[in-house]
């Protein structure tokens, strides 16, 4: 189960990769605030079944999304 939800980011990467390369960059105004420190991160998998029709089982139809709790907190959900 662990091989099979590794080989997921690498798509994710694959299929999202041109739209970052194609947006257009913006630059940050330069700042004197800190960096922002992370607490947690971590990463879900919802849904989906492995295509075992297909060698190698890939998986399919499901979401797949990454997460980064700061340290310090503002509020207590996102808004």
């Amino acid at each position: 189960m662990i091989g099979r939800a590794c080989r997921q980011p690498v798509v994710a990467a694959a299929a999202f990769g041109p739209v970052a390369i194609a947006s257009p960059g913006y630059a940050a105004e330069p700042t004197d605030a800190p960096p922002l420190r992370i607490a947690k991160e971590g990463y879900v998998f919802a849904g989906g079944r492995y295509n075992t029709a297909i060698p190698g089982d890939p998986a399919s139809g499901r979401l797949y999304a990454e997460f980064q709790v700061p340290e310090k907190l503002r509020q207590p959900y996102p808004s």
